[in-house]
């Protein structure tokens, strides 16, 4: 077995900066994540965590040979080739029904989402739905095995480790959910909504509908008070 340290960068992403680590002697990603490197490479099993990880910057690693290939499909996914990560290898380790979990993520296409009991039944046991979520959770390789690409039964988005915004930004990206608009826009859009109703009716406004209300009072208490700015505290 080769003890040659394994490599490692980070490269921007919709979803954020994704970092990755390869074993140098065949290319395999062997863990990765919207996290630093360092956090990247803790979760590496110890038999790999042992040789140690030599971390390149984007540049160096576009041009390493081990490292070159996955850098380039991440660029290439990053830039809206959805299907860019699918043929990128990848192993963690697992017993058989996690393998055959993570194999039927990898099947699922980007732009397409999965239940977790959709993701039971593709990998061949309709009733091991906790099971499914148990290796959601224990997946090493995302976005490569795309376990962002599992939702809740009813569309609900679930978890996920990296947070649900990175969830989010990943599906929008790949055109499974529509970008949310941004509130300044929504406000926006009340806003001209009630210019209009005060010029249809001579400057007499009517009482706007109930969810006008609702936010004409949420931002009038929040931007009314000291400190408060209004923004977006999720």
């Amino acid at each position: 077995m080769t003890e040659t340290p394994l490599l490692a960068t980070a490269v921007p992403t919709p979803g954020g900066t994704l970092a990755f680590v390869v074993t140098p002697e065949d290319g395999v990603v062997r863990a990765a994540g919207f996290e630093p490197v360092g956090e990247t490479a803790a979760r590496l099993p110890e038999p790999l965590l042992a040789r140690g990880v030599r971390e390149l910057t984007e540049v160096d690693a576009a041009a390493d040979p081990a490292l070159g290939a996955v850098v380039g499909a991440v660029r290439r996914y990053a830039a809206g080739e959805r299907g860019a990560l699918d043929a990128v290898p990848a192993e963690q380790p697992g017993g058989p029904f996690f393998h055959a979990v993570w194999s039927a993520m990898r099947a699922i296409p980007a732009g397409r989402t999965a239940s977790y009991a959709e993701l039971a039944a593709a990998a061949g046991n309709p009733k091991a739905v906790r099971a499914a979520g148990s290796a959601c959770a224990r997946n090493l390789l995302a976005p490569f095995v795309p376990c962002h690409r599992v939702l809740r039964t009813g569309g609900d988005l679930g978890g996920y480790y990296y947070g649900l915004g990175t969830k989010r930004a990943l599906l929008e990206h790949e055109g499974a959910l529509t970008p949310t608009p941004p509130v300044a826009e929504l406000d926006l859009g009340l806003e001209l909504d009630l210019d209009l109703q005060r010029d249809l009716n001579h400057g007499r406004q009517p009482p706007p509908p109930a969810n006008v209300r609702a936010l004409t009072s949420y931002r009038t208490s929040t931007l009314g008070r000291p400190g408060g700015d209004g923004g977006d505290h999720g």
